[in-house]
């Protein structure tokens, strides 16, 4: 009898305290850096705890530093995938000019592989952004796979919503407004196309091409179950969350550095207010992370790397 395998992907995004300034229009700030500093060696011990690789997404000028490039050697020695942010985390990269993208996706794969040593196989765009033009140069770059999107219309429109919001306080937010040719991508992994919502065959090995492996959203509502949402919900309403999950063969989802900080972290407080996550108590953040992977491994299901997704998730069928 064959089994149906079940794959789940934990991503963390490495979003230094700049760019949550950057999010809500709070100005450059006094330079501290909890994202690494407190947040990075605290996934490291969790997921240590937990028996967990999972796969980082680092900003390439971030790779570049000599202490946060520590850290990361670090998450490489301990066998966490290291995956390419883009160079400068621009939130508008998809607006910029082609000679610009290609620096900045070139530019960060080669930030993390100084820093490491293994070139980056994948990527993820800051903001859940893609284009015509990315996608190409992904393509042309001969990347494994792109993470980038995230197929939530609730989650665009919100964004979109509190970005009006911020202007009519003054304050102008990095964020893109709109975002919406990505809403209704598929959910589960395909050959990444342009437009992203035109179906392909999904999970078919006989097929070339960048891979795209979507950021978790519930089924028909399309909710996001990303750690934000998660570590809101509190340890035992993710685990419920992540139950409506347990059916799909592949789920990714995307944690963010901040998630393990505490509100007395550096830098912290300037967010409260702003980032609804900023004020909550570490406890329950670890405690959500926790419960979220002991609910999937109950279910049977296998935690890997998105550099291990993107050959597992499109094998034909998928077999234990």
């Amino acid at each position: 009898m064959t089994h149906r395998r079940r794959l789940v992907s934990l991503t963390v995004d490495l979003d230094e305290l700049d760019c949550y300034r950057a999010i809500h229009g709070l100005g450059d700030g006094a330079g501290e850096t909890p994202i690494y500093d407190r947040g990075v060696p605290r996934f490291a011990e969790r997921l240590a705890r937990e028996g967990v690789r999972a796969t980082f997404f680092v900003v390439g000028r971030d790779a570049q530093r000599p202490e946060r490039a520590a850290r990361l050697r670090e998450l490489a020695a301990a066998g966490h995938e290291l995956s390419n942010h883009s160079l400068s985390h621009y939130y508008d990269l998809v607006r910029r000019n082609p000679a610009i993208v290609v620096a900045e996706v070139s530019g960060g794969r080669a930030a993390v592989a100084d820093a490491v040593g293994v070139a980056p196989v994948g990527f993820r765009a800051p903001g859940y952004t893609l284009s015509a033009d990315l996608v190409e140069i992904l393509a042309d770059l001969e990347l494994t796979y792109d993470s980038s999107v995230l197929p939530s219309p609730a989650y665009f429109a919100a964004r979109s919503a509190a970005i009006v919001g911020k202007a009519l306080l003054g304050r102008r937010s990095r964020s893109l407004f709109g975002g919406f040719d990505l809403a209704f991508a598929p959910r589960r992994p395909y050959y990444l196309t342009w437009p992203p919502f035109r179906r392909r065959d999904e999970r078919v090995g006989d097929r070339g091409g960048l891979r795209e492996l979507p950021i978790a959203v519930l089924p028909w509502v399309r909710l996001p179950v990303i750690g934000t949402s998660l570590v809101l919900a509190g340890p035992a309403h993710a685990a419920r969350l992540c139950r409506l999950l347990r059916n799909e063969f592949f789920v990714n989802l995307e944690f963010h550095g901040i998630d393990l900080c505490a509100p007395g972290d550096p830098g912290l407080a300037s967010l409260a207010g702003h980032q609804p996550d900023a004020t909550l108590p570490l406890a329950r953040k670890q405690e959500t992370l926790s419960a979220v992977i002991r609910e999937f491994r109950e279910a049977g299901a296998e935690f890997v790397t998105l550099a291990q997704a993107a050959d597992l998730a499109f094998q034909k069928p998928l077999k234990s």
